[in-house]
Formats: C-alpha cells, sequence, structure tokens
C-alpha cells in the first residue's frame, strides 16, 4: 500500500486510500534534514543510524516503576503484572541501544527483571 501525503491541512484527502482515514498531526508531522534529530516511534532518530531514549520517556518510565513498586509491596498488584509492564519497557528501550540506561535503572535491585530476580 503506497499512501502519498500533501497538505492534509487543506483538507486534501484524494491520496489517501479509500477506507482509511489517515490524518497527520500539524505540529508532529514535518520534512526535516537527516542530519538533525528527529522524533519517531517514541525514539530519537540520530544521525548515522543510533537511536535514544527521549529524556521525558525515562523520567515518565522512572515514576511509572515507583509507583509500580509502592503499589506491589502494598499488594495492590501483582508481581506478574510489574513484571508484564517491566519487561515491556525494556523491550522498547533495547531498540535505542540503551544497556547502560537500563543498568542505571535497576542498579538499586529493588527490582530485577531478569527472571528469578527479587
Amino acid at each position: 500500500m503506497t499512501i502519498i501525503v500533501r497538505s492534509m491541512a487543506g483538507g486534501d484527502e484524494s491520496n489517501v486510500p479509500a477506507g482509511r482515514r489517515l490524518r497527520l498531526h500539524p505540529r508532529k508531522t514535518g520534512v526535516v534534514p537527516t542530519t538533525e534529530p528527529a522524533q519517531f516511534l517514541g525514539f530519537v532518530l540520530l544521525p548515522g543510524g543510533y537511536r535514544r531514549l527521549p529524556d521525558e520517556n525515562v523520567r515518565r518510565f522512572r515514576n511509572r516503576l515507583r509507583g509500580l513498586r509502592d503499589r506491589w509491596r502494598a499488594g495492590a498488584v501483582t508481581r506478574a503484572a510489574v513484571d508484564g509492564r517491566v519487561r515491556a519497557w525494556i523491550a522498547h528501550a533495547e531498540h535505542a541501544g540503551s544497556f547502560r540506561l537500563r543498568q542505571a535503572i535497576f542498579r538499586r535491585g529493588w527490582y530485577d527483571p531478569s527472571p528469578g530476580g527479587a
């Protein structure tokens, strides 16, 4: 399926395949040189094919992890639920080559995502 996108701001939907309701966000969509960092699918894409996680993403995950830890300790959430959420974020973060970041986040040891961890 090929989608040719022209100015969607003017309501021109003639290039969108029938049955598809593709809407591009005017502030989030743009053409930038490949020499500049660009944010896409939860990563910052850098020149040379490098990817990193946006600082905001890491901050939100740390806060979410702290909340999960507290709810887990209080018995409000199961270990399986915590494992699922943490492993999903780790799988996402692995695509950014974030080994040291993940080490730093889990260094304190209250939650070890490896099998058999605390």
